[in-house]
């Protein structure tokens, strides 16, 4: 770990007997100097700082609710699942950007875990997060699946089908007139959209299967 102080520097182990030792967070005070700023190879990243709008280890924290924690507090989160050495599944929610260290990498499926002997089952950082042509954020980082969809969801197909009765479009027929089926075409009410409407009410009536339908068909009224 290197520190750069007022009126010098340090080199620190970040490891020591088996325990983190984490980063100052710059501003602050480290051997009676004002830290300028911390560097440190060890895996972990730790650094002493104020708790973070993004903190919650309560272990049950959705993606969702860490990741609008981050959006609610103009910051950015990191999201982490992992088991435990008895098995369980926890999750977690943290900054993952920190002043004096930037950018904190996410974890790697199978990396150990923030808790003692756990490992990690996937990881999602909203400083990771891009744009896609259609203006959706997905997460490209490490292959770990989109937190949207990166794509536009389309709309359901419309389903075109007859109206119960002709009173509802107000229509009226003589006592002994066969039955007719009507069906209202959908928007935008081009020569497409007839053609569904047509095929509908042709199925509607019992009609075979490649019938000629209108508006190729001519209409007698």
């Amino acid at each position: 770990m290197w520190l750069e102080l007022a009126g010098g520097n340090l080199c620190l182990p970040c490891d020591f007997g088996g325990v983190d030792i984490p980063c100052p967070a710059v501003g602050s005070v480290y051997a009676m100097k004002e830290v300028k700023a911390c560097q440190m190879v060890c895996s972990h990243q730790q650094v002493i700082t104020k708790v973070s709008a993004c903190t919650d280890v309560t272990g049950t924290i959705t993606q969702d609710q860490c990741f609008a924690k981050g959006t609610s507090a103009l910051t950015k989160c990191m999201f982490t699942s992992y088991n435990t050495e008895q098995g369980q599944t926890k999750t977690m929610c943290g900054p993952c950007s920190v002043d004096g260290i930037g950018k904190i990498p996410p974890y790697t499926p199978g990396q150990l875990g923030p808790e003692y002997r756990s490992s990690v089952n996937g990881c999602a950082s909203q400083c990771d997060l891009a744009l896609t042509e259609y203006g959706i954020p997905c997460d490209p980082a490490l292959g770990i699946t989109a937190v949207t969809p990166c794509r536009p969801t389309p709309p359901p197909e419309m389903m075109v089908t007859p109206v119960p009765s002709l009173k509802v479009l107000g229509l009226k027929t003589q006592k002994f007139a066969p039955d007719y089926w009507a069906v209202a075409v959908p928007p935008p009410y081009g020569a497409d959209q007839f053609k569904i409407a047509a095929a509908a009410g042709a199925r509607a009536a019992g009609w075979k299967i490649g019938s000629h339908l209108p508006p190729d068909a001519p209409l007698s009224v």
